[in-house]
């Protein structure tokens, strides 16, 4: 039996597969998910060996920071089918699934990139409304000074 390994681009997948169709449907989904802004799925390296797949997804730059929140996320929401491995040194994680949880898996990261998305720009306006109160204590503070 001859497979062939593909590498697509060094950020993206590497297939090794006899069907060099699955292998173009794993490069177009990469590129649609980096599209639609699906952080969580467009740096995915795939290996399929039987009816199993190895899945390792590494986290862009701008997600690093949030690798604690990402993992927390993800293990309070999953499924008992679902056991993920994660690499803090490489902000990755990988999961061994069957081919056909693939929908159900990309279904779940999706809500975990919604979910990460809003816990991110929930920091941001928490953040804002901190320097903000303590802005509000500091000229409260000169201000009660200044009449005594």
């Amino acid at each position: 039996m001859a497979q062939s390994a593909s590498i697509f681009s060094n950020t993206q997948s590497l297939y090794i597969t006899g069907d060099s169709d699955h292998a173009q449907h794993v490069k177009d989904a990469n590129t649609s998910a980096q599209a639609s802004g699906q952080m969580l799925l467009s740096n995915v390296a795939i290996f399929n060996y039987d009816d199993r797949s190895r899945l390792r997804f590494d986290l862009p730059p701008n997600y690093k920071q949030h690798f604690g929140l990402l993992r927390g996320l993800i293990e309070f929401n999953r499924t008992p089918d679902f056991t993920f491995m994660y690499h803090r040194e490489s902000n990755s994680f990988d999961i061994d699934i069957e081919v056909s949880q693939h929908e159900r898996l990309k279904a779940f990261l999706n809500l975990i990139d919604g979910l990460l998305t809003g816990e991110i720009q929930f920091k941001k306006q928490l953040k804002k409304a901190i320097a903000f109160e303590t802005q509000y204590r500091l000229e409260s503070s000169k201000l009660y000074a200044s009449l005594l």
